[in-house]
């Protein structure tokens, strides 16, 4: 399995940089921080902050939805932080 979701990463990296795309990548324990307050925070209680935050009815399913919704969360409250550091930095 590592090695076929290796594979997969590798093509979706490559289809995003060939398109022009930026990339974000975060590591788990940062995406559960900011959805959670916890890096050290259980994959019911990301889901349980997602149907929270986003004021859905139940959590994204299945488990690797939430996932999904998770880090693209992070990404979008991340973004506007980076960006207006990326700008002070020049």
């Amino acid at each position: 399995t590592t090695i076929v979701l290796g594979h997969a990463r590798g093509v979706i990296l490559l289809a995003g940089a060939m398109s022009g795309l930026d990339i974000h990548e975060y590591p788990p324990a940062e995406i559960k921080k900011a959805i959670t307050g916890s890096g050290n925070a259980a994959k019911s209680q990301v889901q349980f902050m997602l149907t929270k935050l986003l004021r859905l009815k139940q959590a994204p399913s299945p488990a690797d939805a939430s996932d999904g919704v998770a880090t693209a969360l992070t990404c979008a409250m991340r973004l506007p932080f980076a960006t207006a550091l990326a700008r002070t930095s020049r």
